[in-house]
Parts: structure tokens; sequence; C-alpha cells
């Protein structure tokens, strides 16, 4: 699965926050996640846009991202 789930939006979120990364707000209405049905009601609850870019490295020698519950 490549797609993000909700554990792995929350971890990237604090991540984020612990790393003083400014917060950009999300914008406009949610839409539903078909891989995942609490991905939509955690970034509603958070607010939070995230930008998300996996590691090459990971996708190809590791077969997974260093995100934590994030399978590729």
């Amino acid at each position: 699965m490549s797609e993000l789930p909700a554990a792995a939006y929350e971890h990237l979120a604090a991540s984020g926050q612990a790393a003083g990364i400014p917060r950009l707000p999300l914008d406009g209405q949610p839409i539903g996640a078909a891989w995942d049905p609490h991905l939509a009601p955690t970034m509603t609850a958070l607010g939070v846009a995230l930008h998300v870019a996996r590691d090459a490295v990971n996708q190809s020698f590791l077969g997974r991202s260093a995100v934590p519950g994030w399978l590729v």
C-alpha cells in the first residue's frame, strides 16, 4: 500500500511539530480516503497540511518507508 494511513499522518504531523517545522493549515473540504476511513477525520482534527515524499532508498532497498505504518 502506498497511500498514507491516519497513523502515519499523525506521526508526521507530530514529528514536524517537534522539529519546529512551521505548520500549514489545511484548506478546503474533507474527502474520505477509501484506504483508511480514519484519515479524513484525523486530518480534520489536526488541521495540518503535510507535503510528504517517501525516501527512495527505503523504497528501493528495504521495501518500506521510514514512516511507521506506511508501507510501499
